[in-house]
């Protein structure tokens, strides 16, 4: 088992074949982790040809990163070493386009591939920008004004004592019309959004798509001309591409550079024109 985990690919293989006799038609979905130390390509190849076979309609394939203050990243400090260089993890990724260019799956998204109409329609949401609401602890919950004249995104209490606690404290509060006794700031997480700043967000995670996104998300002049020459110059690098109503999109290579997108526009996100 690697990586602490209680199940192995052979564990996945039969639990899937003992399920499918009585769901013929499930929907489910893979995940794949890739870019481990000493992997090759040939053993990728081994995993993509498991995950292309079997009767899976989405697959997700991720690069294994170690967090630094995890108990991996704190092995790793100490000479152990589990994920492979940056450059091979790379060229894993153009592996993988390539191997699946010519499948009954598409890249939609940069670690995510699917059969036709099975794409996930829950992570679309987060990339395009949907508002969401979060229910239990540790949920998330996203509201937007339109224009983008505020935004919120709010974390519910995560530990289940203090969120059954919050929970009760917000029911008194309904009941009584009264404000809670407790303190819910120290409850809960809450992180507000300038417009400029989802403008930004709605960009580079919607040009982590091959849906891509348009900068008539907006009607401020100042917000577009500030940002098109940047889409602009990805352009003629070959890692967007551009379509009218100043529409863009990722290339196969653009996929490759996400995070190197995202980074550009997070250079901007204090500066708002």
């Amino acid at each position: 088992y690697f990586l602490g985990r209680k199940h192995c690919a052979n564990d996945v293989e039969k639990l899937v074949y003992k399920i499918l006799p009585s769901f013929p038609s499930l929907n489910w979905s893979l995940d794949l982790i890739f870019g481990l130390n000493n992997q090759t390509l040939a053993h990728l190849e081994q995993n993509l040809d498991c995950a292309a076979n079997s009767s899976a309609k989405h697959i997700s394939l991720y690069a294994l990163t170690i967090e630094e203050h995890s108990i991996f990243g704190k092995l790793e400090k100490k000479g152990f070493t589990f994920s492979a260089d940056s450059d091979f993890q790379a060229e894993c990724m153009e592996h993988i386009q390539n191997y699946f260019e010519n499948s009954h799956f598409f890249q939609y998204e940069v670690s995510n591939y699917s059969k036709k109409d099975y794409h996930s329609k829950h992570n679309s949401l987060y990339w395009h920008g949907g508002q969401f609401l979060g229910l239990g602890p540790g949920a998330w919950s996203f509201w937007i004004e339109p224009l983008f004249q505020n935004c919120c995104r709010s974390g519910n209490p995560r530990h289940i004592k203090k969120y059954l606690s919050w929970i009760d404290e917000q029911k008194k509060s309904m009941q009584t019309n009264k404000q809670p006794c407790c303190d819910c700031s120290e409850l809960f997480e809450k992180e507000n959004l300038s417009g400029w700043q989802m403008f930004l967000e709605r960009i580079y995670l919607g040009l982590r798509t091959s849906k891509g996104m348009s900068l008539d998300i907006t009607h401020n002049t100042q917000w577009i001309m500030q940002i098109l020459p940047i889409l602009q110059m990805l352009c003629h690098q070959g890692i967007l591409q551009e379509f009218p109503n100043r529409h863009f999109a990722p290339t196969d290579k653009g996929f490759r550079f996400a995070d190197s997108i995202a980074k550009k526009m997070l250079e901007f996100w204090n500066q708002s024109p």
